[in-house]
């Protein structure tokens, strides 16, 4: 049985592994880049903006804005005429106080929160179209609702920092609108339903 060779050109295998093995562990790891954000946020969050080509009927389906504490809601109401549209304002520090009758039985119902009010936009004609967009980049609703009788700009936002609700209007096109406050009853539907029957409104 013969032998493996112990030199390699001259090189002994003694002499020759230190080298290798010294390469090696001598040997930093690449290091790894750091990834470089070039990203154009404005133009991509924009590709995602919500766009509303419909008068929004409920506050499921209606543009939003908020800040964490307020914010607002814009559609139009069951009780708003044709015409008129509403920015609905909300808090979440706006609940009701009252503590359930039996421990924290359906605490949720008694201090949930509280209807505060609208402002309704009322215009001169009725209301035949609307385009808004939502613009996430900038957090703020803009668009145009169009009536019979001309058509309205409009521009809303929450404030980042400050509890405050941003709203602007400008009629065009031979309309014009007004804007009226309408405050909200400080009840809760479902806690007055529970109160009413409570094992009925529970169920259902």
């Amino acid at each position: 049985m013969s032998s493996l060779p112990h030199t390699i050109k001259g090189l002994t295998i003694a002499t020759l592994a230190p080298i290798l093995l010294g390469s090696v562990t001598a040997q930093s790891p690449p290091q790894a880049k750091s990834p470089v954000a070039n990203i154009d946020y404005a133009s991509f969050l924009g590709q995602h903006d919500m766009i509303w080509d419909q008068t929004p009927h409920r506050w499921e389906v209606s543009p939003y804005s908020g800040n964490g504490n307020i914010g607002f809601l814009f559609y139009q109401h069951k009780s708003d005429p044709a015409n008129a549209i509403s920015l609905h304002l909300g808090r979440h520090d706006y609940y009701d106080h009252r503590l359930p009758v039996d421990g924290d039985d359906h605490l949720w119902i008694y201090r949930g929160r509280l209807p505060l009010g609208r402002f309704q936009i009322s215009a001169q004609g009725k209301i035949t179209s609307t385009n808004l967009r939502l613009n996430l980049y900038k957090a703020e609703l803009t668009g145009t609702i169009t009536t019979d009788q001309g058509e309205y700009a409009i521009r809303a936002l929450s404030h980042s920092t400050q509890d405050a609700v941003y709203f602007k209007t400008a009629a065009s096109k031979g309309e014009s609108i007004s804007i009226k406050w309408l405050p909200e009853e400080k009840t809760m539907k479902i806690l007055e339903k529970v109160e009413a029957n409570p094992e009925k409104a529970l169920v259902n």
